[in-house]
């Protein structure tokens, strides 16, 4: 690394830093979404009726986990949100210590100078990248940057064949939030029977807590009802919602958007929910035939591929994808980067040109289309038109095309100093 990269680097991470110290400081003041987790919490112990309140669209044991928050709560309102956010902070780093351990097998370690240093483009460029989102999650005050941790650990100790650890944390988030599912379905096609039993023992597990709270009668009651709300919350056509469903919704239905009108159509919601499924389904068949095979080698770069094709998917193909979802582009965003961009890609300089080109119209669509950069009505204007959405499917375009390319990607070509170049 030349010493001037070296100093810019440097110079992005003490933007980055006071950003996020400055969010840190402001959020622990705002409600955001943190309000529902306590409210969900407080109801609990109120002895009230857990969906009483609007903003609870979460499983039944979400409020008996959320009891934690709400007495963290009641001692200190500002506390608590402090230390949620600062625990967030933490998260961010373990989660870009992972991505990176499990991608190229190198070490991110702030102590030691042996080690792969935080000023390397390979670790600052992708935050850079994904801190729109970042911020979202902590303007929000919200819990997805905690779940990406996890989604990361269950795929960490599934390659390190710790089956038990992999269901452990990928029953809780599901258990949560019900949207890492789409991780449990790759399993099961995958014929990962070992991971798959321990995430049902765990989400089992989990889920039988409600019961032995509320008892039998009443936590059925509130499953069936969660059940409703959530099939009326998936007609949510506003801008906000970045899945592939709500593109669709706003493009053939009269939904409101919040935003201008882009209709081509006058659908109901339930015909295009069903068109919605038919594309997902069509659109499936590549990656299914592609990710066919048990995974072999599980210290190779093809299953990170297979595993960073799902991440991006997952906040497309659920039905309600708030923005910061996309968090969970983290891991797709730094696998195209490294590849494009730090390893040896045997083909032509014609077609590495389109596929940079592809990646930069991606980040264009998904970080360029915040607030921050476009203005509050032209950035509810592009995600009206599906920004994020569109960038993210370009991602899932690039993974296939890696995938398809695979032996031609070599990994072991990857180099870094420790030191910078005078």
């Amino acid at each position: 690394m030349s010493l001037r990269l070296y100093r810019l680097m440097n110079t992005f991470l003490i933007i980055t830093g006071i950003i996020l110290i400055f969010e840190l400081i402001r959020d622990s003041f705002k409600e955001g979404d943190f309000i529902g987790y306590v409210n969900a919490g407080n109801a609990i112990f109120k002895g009230t009726n857990i969906y009483a309140d609007y903003l609870n669209t979460w499983p039944p044991f979400f409020s008996i986990f959320s009891t934690i928050l709400a007495y963290g709560d009641s001692i200190s309102p500002y506390g608590i949100r402090f230390l949620w956010l600062s625990g967030t902070i933490v998260t961010l780093f373990y989660i870009c210590k992972i991505i990176i351990q499990l991608s190229t097998n190198l070490e991110l370690n702030l102590l030691n100078k042996n080690k792969l240093k935080i000023q390397e483009p390979l670790v600052v460029l992708p935050v850079l990248i994904m801190l729109r989102f970042i911020m979202d999650n902590m303007a929000n005050v919200q819990i997805n940057v905690y779940l990406l941790l996890c989604s990361v650990l269950t795929i960490k100790y599934y390659l390190d064949n710790k089956f038990k650890w992999a269901g452990l944390f990928l029953g809780l988030i599901i258990s949560l939030k019900v949207y890492p599912v789409i991780f449990l379905l790759f399993f099961i096609y995958k014929r990962e029977y070992e991971t798959v039993a321990w995430t049902f023992a765990f989400i089992l597990f989990f889920n039988v807590i409600p019961f032995l709270f509320f008892g039998t009668e009443i936590a059925l009651e509130q499953y069936n009802f969660w059940f409703e709300k959530v099939d009326k919350v998936l007609v949510f056509p506003t801008h906000k919602n970045q899945s592939l469903y709500g593109f669709l919704t706003r493009l053939l239905s009269t939904e409101p958007t919040e935003s201008i009108s882009i209709n081509i159509a006058e659908l109901s919601a339930q015909t295009v929910k069903k068109i919605n499924y038919v594309i997902i389904s069509v659109i499936a068949i590549v990656p299914a035939i592609l990710f066919r095979f048990k995974i072999k080698d599980k210290k190779a770069m093809k299953p990170i591929l297979e595993f960073a094709f799902i991440f991006a998917a997952i906040p497309v193909i659920s039905p309600l994808a708030w923005k910061a979802y996309f968090i969970f582009l983290w891991l797709p965003y730094f696998v195209i980067y490294l590849i494009l961009f730090r390893l040896a890609y045997n083909i032509s300089s014609k077609k590495i040109k389109t596929l940079k080109v592809i990646f930069y119209i991606s980040i264009l669509l998904t970080v360029f289309s915040t607030e921050a950069f476009s203005g509050k009505n032209f950035s509810d204007i592009l995600e009206t038109l599906g920004a994020i959405t569109l960038g993210t499917i370009l991602v899932l375009t690039l993974l296939v095309i890696f995938y398809l390319d695979y032996e031609k990607i070599n990994i072991k070509s990857l180099e870094l100093q420790t030191k910078p170049n005078k």
